[in-house]
């Protein structure tokens, strides 16, 4: 699109048979997607690429992508729990490795070089390093307000990141120590799932299910 034209860039063949459910921009310019049925692909120089990587892709939605500090490529699904290419290595991280659900609904990167996925049972901080998988997980157990979480947002201060989740409204969550915090006057939640947050300074623009567009003075 460059203000007067555009143009789908997958071809025919494609097109119509792929619904994209996640995009990201990775640390070459390359623009990455994924799809609801689980394939992946990426676009440079105005061509499509498919990923093709030797242990396969999932056969469920992609809901996320995202790549860390170090360049790798993450992604979350659907109930096949979360994916990570690394040393062009694919690795599953899913139930059978401690993460609270196979539901994954967004990714975010800490400043640690940890990922934080929001899930259907809470939220896990994961990492891998040469095949070693490391993962700890909170919940209403540890005060999360509801284990459905929707959008995770930097929060503006080290290691700080707002949770948007299905029915609890937000709170803040510290991943240094587990830390969450309710903030004064967002509780209780009248506002429907919480789909998108747009966190600035001393503002936080809220996209709900039930109730539009909400702005929060913090």
């Amino acid at each position: 699109f460059n203000g007067k034209t555009s143009r789908n860039i997958l071809p025919d063949s494609l097109k119509n048979r792929l619904v994209v459910t996640a995009i990201e921009e990775d640390h070459h310019k390359r623009i990455w997607f994924g799809c609801q049925n689980g394939y992946i692909g990426f676009i440079e120089n105005n061509i499509l690429f498919p990923f093709n990587p030797e242990e396969g892709l999932p056969a469920k939605p992609i809901t996320d992508i995202l790549f860390d500090k170090t360049g790798r490529l993450w992604f979350s699904t659907a109930d096949e729990g979360v994916y990570v290419l690394d040393e062009r290595i694919l690795y599953n991280i899913d139930t059978d490795d401690g993460l609270p659900d196979n539901y994954v609904n967004t990714l975010q990167a800490d400043q640690l070089k940890n990922i934080l996925d929001g899930t259907d049972r809470g939220i896990a901080i994961l990492n891998i390093k040469k095949g070693k998988k490391t993962i700890s997980s909170y919940s209403s157990r540890n005060g999360l307000p509801d284990n459905i979480v929707r959008t995770i947002q930097a929060g503006g201060q080290f290691g700080k990141y707002w949770i948007g989740m299905e029915d609890g409204g937000l709170c803040l969550f510290d991943s240094r120590n587990g830390g969450i915090t309710v903030p004064k006057g967002v509780q209780p939640w009248a506002y429907g799932r919480i789909n998108d947050m747009l966190c600035l300074e001393k503002d936080i623009w809220v996209a709900t299910e039930e109730a539009g567009l909400i702005h929060l003075s913090m």
